[in-house]
């Protein structure tokens, strides 16, 4: 038997079946060793693989991942001193995304993007709102072997290999493996679509449960391709074992890993190490033990023959390990606290990456838009009646209760909205401090947002991203339509709404415009009868509404809220935020920089318009576009002795101002606007403007002359862009 120094190759396995697949490939099988180093705990299998000594140790049973194989190699290199290279031999996880691997192929780790051949994927740090990104960039192997895989792989691409054969070789040799150790049938190897995630519990066969709808398709390999196939590139270590598609993708895709494994970085920090996996799944919830033994056995075939391809010299020329000892005896201890703390941030990007998928199925409207362009309008300090209002006040320090808060077209509904909701996210309160605030601005020139099933798609996802303890409710849901390979009802999203709201905490719920909610009077039911029935639920939550006091609204609101839990905008309310908004105009503002300093002019103007609002802002902003455009205290005073007294009459002025050419034109807008699903874009109303419907075809594009934008804007009224 030859002495400990003679042994020159490492090979570690992590699983009793690697371990077997190993001592099945050994030329000659060496005696045990009677002379381990002290503390020296690993179990060793010795012999020899052509003209090298091999050292095999297993891992402790059930033990695998970073530190248990650095924990191994550091007292293997107690024993055997003379060891120059390590081998991480057994099986991974594949990513059929970058190349076409399929089970029972064979990925070697090499020299990749920066790396060594191998990566660490969860030594980083998941920061909120910000990409994972990957650390780690681990040592390449030993320039003996990749030398020699220069050489073996030229072999395998002009010859073949024979690794099959090989295998049954070492089969036939140990009979008693032939049944679990051979190549499963083919129809065994199942590749689902990323997103599809495994159906039924751990054990159940993905063919009894999944079926065969989400299969990829993939043809067969000709008698002309190695198979099994070996692929050389970048190999992802950790501590975590993936088993989600999304995320194995996610990674892939950006530092072009090809397969996923638990132990080579543990290894690769200090020593110059050939990682080798034989494929037995892919890396997805879709587990498939089946193919276990045998990638064991491909990777140790492999193996076999890169050794064969080395010569002894040159792995003499290597580095002893032992030199690196206390580099390992370091390394440990820092593997130990980086796998503690990393864990965590892969389980925090895995859940990033569900999160995203069960966004994406969900596809809520973006109520965010609506909310920042209502802030940018509203003016500093108006609406503070609103938040010194007894009523409002009541319904901002008890749960579980309700407002509607009504008023006239133009009244600021929408401003007051997004001031409440930055008053409850801002507030000081001790009791508010956690709460949840979710909206929702139905908007009437927008179909995705005149729904109530758009309506609770956006609450929902609001909900599910500010409020972990909340996610179980849609989870569910989502995985009942398969994983969003269909859509939920409205009345599923109804009842999760409410199991997440149970478990939620303290809830605000604000819904904008109920008004401009779809005018067919059974969805305009449905969305009255869903706020009933949502106000009845005993669970912690505020509820406030907003809407013109249209008589269908009001007589449903009123049949079941009571007179504290309405507010209506009367002139008196907002009497004070108008002549606030125009004094801070007609003294502020660039274009009343005429009247700066004109104390008298600028009281006529205030006092006018405030007068003549009637609680409605967007009267008084259409009657300031109008008077900035006096030149002189004769043409103002005209003016506010000539205002029109309602918004119709005011639309109505400017319609009637228009030239019948530009008259053409602003109807034809009109009527796009007023049929259109979706906001008209500036550039598609141009486009509108170009075409002459009553011209003979082959001629009814009229060529958009410079202007023609220039025109949208500055010549198309004000008073009609509002």
């Amino acid at each position: 038997m030859p002495e400990a120094e003679e042994y020159t190759i490492g090979w570690i396995c992590a699983l009793t079946k690697e371990l077997i697949a190993a001592k099945a490939f050994l030329d000659v099988l060496h005696d045990p060793v009677d002379n381990a180093a002290i503390n020296d705990d690993n179990n060793y299998t010795l012999g020899r693989i052509g003209k090298h000594n091999v050292v095999i140790a297993d891992l402790p049973y059930g033990q695998y991942g970073l530190v248990n194989a650095a924990a191994a190699l550091k007292d293997m290199t107690r024993t055997f001193s003379n060891l120059r290279a390590v081998l991480m031999v057994g099986i991974g996880g594949g990513v059929p995304c970058t190349k076409d691997i399929r089970l029972g192929d064979i990925v070697v780790g090499s020299v990749g993007r920066n790396s060594g051949g191998v990566i660490q994927y969860d030594y980083g740090r998941a920061i909120q709102g910000e990409e994972f990104t990957v650390t780690g960039h681990l040592n390449q192997p030993p320039m003996a072997f990749l030398t020699a895989m220069s050489a073996l792989h030229a072999r395998y691409e002009m010859e073949g290999h024979s690794i099959d054969s090989n295998i049954d070789e070492a089969l036939q040799k140990y009979k008693r493996l032939g049944k679990k150790y051979k190549r499963p049938e083919a129809s065994t190897d199942r590749l689902y679509k990323a997103d599809f995630v495994h159906e039924g519990g751990e054990g159940v066969v993905c063919s009894n449960s999944c079926g065969d709808d989400k299969l990829v398709h993939r043809d067969e390999r000709d008698e002309n391709e190695n198979n099994p196939s070996i692929h050389c590139g970048l190999i992802a270590s950790g501590n975590q074992l993936m088993k989600d598609a999304l995320l194995r993708d996610k990674l892939a895709s950006k530092h072009g890993i090809l397969c996923f494994e638990m132990e080579a970085a543990g290894l690769m920090n200090h020593f110059q190490c050939v990682v080798i996996r034989g494929i037995c799944d892919y890396s997805d919830s879709h587990k498939n033990d089946e193919w276990q033994e045998y990638a064991a056995m491909a990777a140790a075939a492999y193996t076999k023959d890169l050794l064969l391809q080395v010569a002894p010299s040159s792995v003499q020329k290597e580095e002893r390990i032992e030199a690196l000892l206390g580099q390992v005896n370091e390394k440990v201890d820092d593997i130990h606290q980086m796998a503690t703390e990393s864990s965590r941030d892969i389980r925090s990007l895995s859940s990033s990456v569900h999160d995203n998928a069960i966004s994406r199925w969900l596809n809520p409207a973006d109520p965010s838009v609506d909310h920042n362009k209502a802030r940018e309008a509203c003016h500093s300090g108006t609406g503070q009646w609103l938040l010194n209002n007894p009523r409002y006040l009541t319904w901002k320090s008890q749960m579980n209760s309700f407002l509607w808060l009504n008023g006239n077209s133009g009244t600021g509904k929408t401003i007051l909205s997004s001031t409440v909701i930055e008053d409850i996210r801002n507030s000081p309160l001790p009791q508010l401090r956690n709460c949840a605030v979710l909206y929702f601005y139905i908007t009437f020139t927008d179909s995705q947002k005149q729904s109530l099933d758009a309506i609770l798609r956006s609450l929902i996802n609001q909900l599910y991203r500010s409020r972990q303890e909340t996610r179980h409710p849609i989870t569910l849901l989502y995985s009942k339509c398969g994983d969003g390979s269909s859509q939920a009802t409205v009345e599923q999203l109804e009842s999760t709404f409410r199991d997440m709201l149970s478990v939620g905490g303290d809830v605000f719920v604000l819904i904008d415009a109920l008004d401009e909610y779809q005018n067919r009077s059974t969805q305009r039911d449905d969305l009255l009868t869903w706020i009933e029935s949502f106000h009845n639920e005993p669970v912690n939550t505020n509820l406030l509404v907003t809407s013109r006091p249209e008589h269908d609204i009001k007589t449903s609101i009123e049949t079941w809220a009571d007179s504290d839990s309405i507010i209506s905008l009367k002139t008196d309310n907002v009497g004070r935020d108008i002549s606030d908004y125009v004094r801070d105009e007609v003294t502020k503002s660039t274009s009343f920089r005429r009247w700066h300093g004109h104390t008298s002019t600028q009281n006529d103007i205030v006092n006018t318009l405030t007068a003549k609002a009637d609680g409605v802002f967007r009267w008084v902003a259409l009657q300031l576009e109008r008077l900035k455009d006096c030149i002189n205290k004769e043409e103002v005073n005209t003016t506010l002795q000539t205002l029109p007294t309602t918004l119709q009459e005011t639309y109505y002025r400017v319609l009637n101002e228009l030239t019948s050419i530009r008259r053409k034109y602003v109807i034809r807008i009109l009527q796009l606007l007023a049929y259109s699903d979706i906001p008209m874009k500036l550039e598609a109303a141009v486009d509108a403007l170009a075409i002459n419907l009553i011209a003979p075809p082959g001629s009814r594009f009229i060529m958009k002359e410079p202007c023609a934008t220039d025109f949208m804007i500055r010549h198309g009224h004000r008073m009609i862009r509002q």
